[in-house]
C-alpha cells in the first residue's frame, strides 16, 4: 500500500536491524538472553515470556528481529484470530481450525523445526490481552499449551493488568515495555525527517513527540502525511493524541517520572477515584531522590507525602459531603501530586518475593468490608435493643457486648452437644439469630494478632447438630425490616 508520496514511512523506516529499535534496551537484553538460553534451560526457566506495553513503541518489531538475530523462525499468531479452545477432534483439526494448528506447531517436535534451513521455531501470540470472554476458555488453552510446549513463546499484550490474563502471570515470565523518552526518539525522527526532506528542529520535534504520547508508528504516519504538504515541520502542523492511560501505568509515572504539576494533574484526571488510592498505595515502596539516602531525611520525605494524603482526605470528604466539586483540582493536586513529588524516585521491595510494581489498592477491599461489617452491627443492635435486655449505642456494643456474647455462645458448644440448649436459650433471650453467631465470631478476630476463631475450635458434628436444633426452635426476631440506619452514632464512622 502506498499514497502519493510513495511507500508508507511505517512500512519504510520499519527498523531492520536490533540497533535501529528505540528505547527498552534493558528489557530487549533480557529478551534475548531469555531467548538465548530457552533449548538449553527450558526445564528451568519459564517456557513462555509476556510482553506488555502501549502501542506503537516496537514490541512486535524487537521481538521478530531478535528471533531472526538469534537463529529463530518467528511464527506470528493474532489471539484475535486463535481464539478459543482447540478442537480434540482430530478431524476437525486437520481441517484447519487454527488453534489446533498452534497446538500441533508447539507439541510436535519435527513441526518444531523449519525442515528447509532446519532453523527453530518461536510463537509469537500477539493481542492475547484481546481475547474476550466469549472465546470458550481462550486464555485457559494458552496456558496449557504453554505447559507442553517443545518451542518458545512470545505472548504480546497491551495491558497486562487484565483481568483475562491473570490465569497467565504464573507461567510466563512478564517483561514490561516502556514509552521511550523524548530525546531517543527525536534523534531517529529528526535522522528520517532530514532523508525525507522534512526540516524540523530540535524544539518542535519535541512537542510533536510528546503531543502523540510517544507513538513512534504514529509519528511516522503524520510526518509522513506533513510531508506531502509542506516541507517544514512547524508546532501548527502537529496534532495531539487523545490517550487513556492505565491507571497503574499513572501511577507509576507520577512516582518515577519528572513531570510538571499541570501533566501530573492531566495524568490523575485520567481517573481521578483510582490513582490516589494507588499511590497511596506505592508510594513507601519509592526511594526518594530528594532524601539522597539519607535514611532520617527519607523519614522526614515520608512525614510530608503522608501530610499531602491526609489533607487530600479532608478536602475530599468536604466534596463528597457537602458537593464543593470545585475543590477536585486542589484534592488531587495534594492527595496524589504532592506526595508523588516528594517521593519521586526508584521503586524497591521490601520483602523477598513481593511483586515490583503497583499493587491494587487494599482499601477498597477493606473498605467493602467495613461496610458490611457496619450494617451487620446496625442489624445486631437493633434485635438486641428490641429484646430490652441491652441499652447502649453501637460502638459500646461493638467494643464490650460483642466479646462476651462470642465467649457465652461458643464456650458451652465447645463442651459438646450438651452446651446447645444453653447456646439456643442465650440466642432466645436476647433475640440473636444463626446468622449473628457468623458475625459476633467473625469481629473479634484480629489478623495481625494471629487470634483464634472460637467458632472454628467447635467439632464439626457439634456444629451440625446445633444448626439442626436451631432450625427446629424456629426463633424470630421481634423487629422486621431493620435498617441500617437505625440510630447511628456520631462515632459510627470508628464502630468497626
Amino acid at each position: 500500500m502506498t499514497y502519493a508520496g510513495g511507500q508508507l514511512w511505517v512500512d519504510k523506516w520499519h527498523p531492520k536491524t536490533s540497533a535501529d529499535l528505540v528505547g527498552n534496551q534493558s528489557a530487549i537484553k533480557t529478551l534475548r538472553d531469555w531467548l538465548r538460553v530457552w533449548d538449553a534451560n527450558k526445564k528451568t526457566i519459564k517456557k513462555a515470556l509476556l510482553i506488555s506495553g502501549p502501542p506503537g513503541i516496537g514490541k512486535t518489531s524487537s521481538v521478530i528481529l531478535i528471533c531472526r538475530e538469534l537463529g529463530f523462525e518467528p511464527v506470528e499468531v493474532n489471539a484475535s484470530d486463535a481464539r478459543g479452545k482447540s478442537d480434540s477432534s482430530t478431524l476437525k483439526g486437520v481441517g484447519g481450525k487454527l488453534a489446533n494448528i498452534v497446538k500441533e506447531l508447539v507439541t510436535n517436535h519435527k513441526m518444531s523445526f523449519n525442515t528447509n534451513e532446519r532453523k527453530k521455531l518461536c510463537l509469537v501470540m500477539d493481542e492475547v490481552d484481546g481475547m474476550s470472554a466469549g472465546d470458550r476458555g481462550g486464555v485457559a488453552d494458552l496456558v496449557d499449551t504453554i505447559k507442553n510446549t517443545r518451542i518458545p513463546i512470545i505472548a504480546i499484550c497491551n495491558d497486562k493488568y487484565s483481568s483475562k490474563l491473570k490465569p497467565l502471570a504464573a507461567h510466563v515470565l512478564e517483561l514490561p515495555y516502556r514509552r521511550p523518552m523524548v530525546s531517543q526518539i527525536n534523534k531517529r525522527m529528526l535522522d528520517i525527517c532530514h532523508a525525507e526532506g522534512l526540516a524540523a528542529d530540535k524544539d518542535t520535534m519535541d512537542a510533536f513527540i510528546q503531543s502523540a504520547c510517544g507513538d513512534i508508528r504514529l509519528l511516522l504516519g503524520q510526518l509522513q502525511m506533513i510531508r506531502l504538504r509542506s516541507t517544514v515541520l512547524t508546532e501548527g502542523t502537529t496534532t495531539t493524541k487523545d490517550l487513556v492511560i492505565n491507571p497503574f501505568d499513572v501511577s507509576r509515572r507520577l512516582l518515577t517520572e519528572e513531570l510538571r504539576l499541570q501533566d501530573q494533574i492531566d495524568l490523575i484526571f485520567q481517573d481521578a477515584d483510582l490513582v490516589p488510592l494507588l499511590v497511596e498505595e506505592n508510594y513507601l515502596n519509592h526511594c526518594p531522590k530528594i532524601s539522597m539516602g539519607k535514611p532520617v531525611t527519607r523519614l522526614r520525605v515520608i512525614a510530608k507525602a503522608a501530610d499531602g494524603i491526609s489533607m487530600g482526605d479532608v478536602i475530599n470528604r468536604a466534596i463528597q459531603q457537602h458537593q464543593q466539586w470545585h475543590l477536585m483540582p486542589l484534592m488531587v493536586a495534594m492527595s496524589t501530586a504532592y506526595p508523588s513529588t516528594y517521593m519521586r524516585g526508584s521503586r524497591e521491595t521490601f520483602a523477598p518475593g513481593e511483586l515490583n510494581f503497583p499493587r491494587f489498592s487494599a482499601w477498597l477491599g477493606r473498605n467493602s468490608s467495613a461496610g458490611k461489617q457496619r450494617r451487620l452491627l446496625g442489624e445486631l443492635h437493633a434485635r438486641l435493643s428490641s429484646s430490652g435486655k441491652v441499652t447502649c449505642d453501637r460502638s459500646t456494643l461493638r467494643l464490650s457486648y460483642i466479646p462476651t456474647f462470642c465467649d457465652a455462645l461458643t464456650r458451652p458448644l465447645l463442651k459438646g452437644k450438651d452446651g446447645i440448649d444453653s447456646t439456643i436459650s442465650l440466642m432466645r433471650e436476647y433475640g440473636i439469630n444463626r446468622e449473628d453467631i457468623d458475625f459476633i465470631t467473625d469481629v473479634v478476630k484480629f489478623k495481625s494478632l494471629n487470634t483464634i476463631d472460637p467458632w472454628k475450635s467447635i467439632e464439626p458434628k457439634v456444629k451440625s447438630a446445633f444448626t439442626r436444633a436451631y432450625n427446629k426452635q424456629h426463633i424470630k426476631s421481634r423487629v422486621a425490616g431493620i435498617s441500617t440506619d437505625i440510630l447511628p452514632d456520631a462515632n459510627d464512622d470508628n464502630v468497626i
